[in-house]
């Protein structure tokens, strides 16, 4: 009963916060000369935070102003003056102190190469979801393994709507999620994510101009994730991303906060299924190390173990005939699925009967063949600290 009191205050506080929002916006729409005064418009909205002092309480608050189609990190990073927004944040950290494990993690989630082809990755059509994405995210959120959806994009926010669209129609066309995007306010232009940063990459520029280009981007979705965990400093998160656009860099970063679990990263193959992937077997085997785990397919990232901890083998199951339903309905697919089919479960074979003898052994093989990678990683953590 007492849950069920919680929500509902909840849930009128976040109403709340939003009608504050939407008077807001329609006074300044109507005042176009009083923006040097916005962020006197918005106060209302960041009292209603500012009055609450149960912990359980905000965090729902901020859950469903976060689902509901707004953005804390942009009222908070954009909108409120630093005044405001240290209070606010301040106070955030004062109620929601700690890390709280009853609430399930935060998924943030790249776009491109992550949730469709797009980009780089030829073996799918442009902006077609991945077989099975769309069942997996819903399914996770709709039984609470996670506690919601945030994208994490370095596509700039005059894109937002744009990417909204194609996740309400596609990937995410089951679960409600929030946007964390590009541009974010007091970001310095030597990393913001714009959409010149991500179309030069692929317009055939030097090789050092698209690592610039994507380590800007993963500098970008950085930000915005560190910014986030101040929002909810509550939450621990887990992180999607691919290989193709710094979201390996980005990953690297976040392993340095305690607040993130582990991350997933699809590998992509530029030439289409028989093409080779972006990273190595030696750059796998490292990044494993830090939590970072990589995948080639859908398919695949439900027979890792750190899936295990999050779902249930029938419900692994339950997703993973969804995902097969996905792909044998694209005809060009079907050819595919066996080979994929075997090489998730052979995967998932190797790992339940690997003894401390076996792991030993293939850590020290790792060891070996990662040795002329591993001033790479160094370089690469050294630029977080």
């Amino acid at each position: 009963m007492e849950k069920v009191e919680e929500h509902e205050e909840s849930q009128i506080l976040a109403n709340k916060f939003l009608e504050s929002i939407k008077s807001a916006k329609h006074r300044l729409q109507r005042n176009q000369h009083e923006r040097l005064f916005t962020v006197d418009y918005y106060k209302e909205a960041c009292e209603v935070l500012l009055s609450i002092h149960d912990a359980e309480i905000l965090t729902e608050v901020k859950k469903a102003i976060d689902c509901s189609g707004e953005s804390l990190l942009d009222f908070i990073f954009d909108t409120l003056s630093s005044e405001y927004r240290i209070k606010l944040l301040s106070h955030i950290k004062a109620i929601n102190n700690k890390y709280n494990s009853d609430y399930p993690p935060v998924l943030l989630t790249d776009v491109d190469d992550t949730l469709f082809a797009s980009l780089i990755d030829r073996s799918f059509g442009m902006h077609q979801p991945y077989p099975g994405v769309s069942h997996l995210y819903h399914y996770i959120t709709t039984k609470k393994k996670i506690s919601f959806v945030a994208v994490l994009s370095a596509r700039p926010k005059l894109m937002r709507s744009k990417t909204r669209g194609q996740l309400e129609n596609g990937a995410l066309k089951h679960t409600k999620f929030s946007v964390l995007d590009g541009e974010v306010i007091d970001l310095p232009s030597a990393i913001k994510g714009t959409s010149l940063d991500i179309f030069t990459a692929i317009l055939g520029l030097p090789a050092t101009d698209r690592k610039e280009c994507y380590m800007k981007m993963a500098n970008t979705k950085f930000l915005n994730y560190s910014r986030y965990c101040l929002i909810y400093p509550e939450m621990k998160f887990i992180f999607f991303g691919d290989s193709g656009q710094g979201d390996v860099d980005t990953a690297l970063l976040m392993c340095t906060n305690p607040q993130t679990t582990c991350s997933f990263i699809h590998d992509l193959r530029p030439g289409g299924f028989t093409g080779k992937s972006l990273l190595e077997e030696a750059d796998r085997s490292l990044l494993e190390k830090q939590n970072i785990f990589v995948f080639d397919h859908h398919c695949d990232i439900l027979s890792n173990k750190q899936m295990k901890k999050f779902l249930t083998a029938d419900e692994i199951n339950l997703i993973f005939d969804k995902v097969e339903e996905e792909w044998k309905d694209e005809h060009e697919l079907r050819n595919h699925w066996t080979e994929l089919k075997k090489s998730a479960h052979s995967r998932e074979d190797k790992e339940d009967i690997a003894g401390p003898d076996d792991q030993k052994h293939h850590d020290g093989e790792s060891e070996k063949s990662t040795k002329k990678h591993t001033s790479i990683i160094k370089t690469k953590k050294c630029v977080i600290l």
